[in-house]
């Protein structure tokens, strides 16, 4: 499948009292919790097959390809948030934070977000999960009212990869769901008007999607699977 599955990372200050909250929006934070979480094992144990983790925003082909998936790896993790002054506590507890998602809009969405809120509170990040249903879930996402945490999935495409990088066309764009503000990516995003030559796109889009990738409004998790039933009574070509 080409729609991309992730957690949100909310910029927006209606949550800026929400715990969680001030440690968020520190880059070195929100690198060290993609090293939380083993997308693999939640692919295969509650999506039912392989899944590789996604490096960026973008399908396949269109991705830069020098950026590897972040690992799991909680020790990392752990390192990664007492460098960036978030030490644990005697009850092994960093700081607390809330994990909005759904029920009833993606595949297995709700056991997927216990699993996430698991995983961050094993490194310290102790977790409240939040799920509603998909029909309350939905009014909030609109509005940005969904975080500190969030778990969503976007469309996305194969053929372009400015498609799918056009959910982040401005801080104050609609699909900004996390209300990201990182002005290196939207001064590249906005002298992609005067580039006419597909050479010198590609090199813009690569190095858009690097400040993505150092610099994370999301959790990277996977592309949703497709799954097709096939019936031996069906000639399906």
């Amino acid at each position: 499948g080409t729609r991309r599955m992730y957690v949100g990372f909310q910029f927006g200050e209606n949550f800026k009292d929400a715990p969680g909250y001030e440690a968020l929006q520190k880059t070195e934070v929100r690198v060290a919790l993609q090293y939380a979480i083993d997308v693999p094992t939640i692919c295969k144990t509650l999506l039912g097959t392989e899944c590789e983790r996604a490096s960026s925003m973008v399908n396949k082909p269109n991705d830069n390809p020098n950026l590897s998936p972040y690992p799991y790896d909680p020790v990392k993790a752990g390192e990664l948030l007492d460098a960036a002054g978030y030490p644990a506590g005697a009850d092994g507890v960093r700081f607390e934070t809330t994990l909005m998602g759904p029920r009833g809009r993606y595949l297995n969405d709700a056991n997927v977000v216990q699993a996430l809120g698991q995983y961050l509170t094993d490194v310290g990040v102790k977790t409240t999960v939040d799920i509603r249903d998909w029909a309350d879930y939905r009014q909030l996402t609109g509005p940005k009212e969904v975080g500190p945490l969030f778990f969503l999935g976007t469309g996305g495409g194969t053929w372009n990869a400015l498609y799918d990088m056009a959910d982040l066309s401005a801080p104050d764009a609609g699909t900004n769901y996390t209300n990201w503000p990182n002005p290196e990516w939207f001064t590249l995003w906005n002298s992609l008007g005067g580039i006419r030559e597909a050479d010198a796109e590609r090199e813009v889009i690569n190095q858009m999607l690097e400040v993505f990738y150092n610099d994370p409004p999301w959790l990277l998790l996977y592309f949703q699977p497709d799954f097709y039933g096939v019936g031996n009574r069906v000639d399906w070509q």
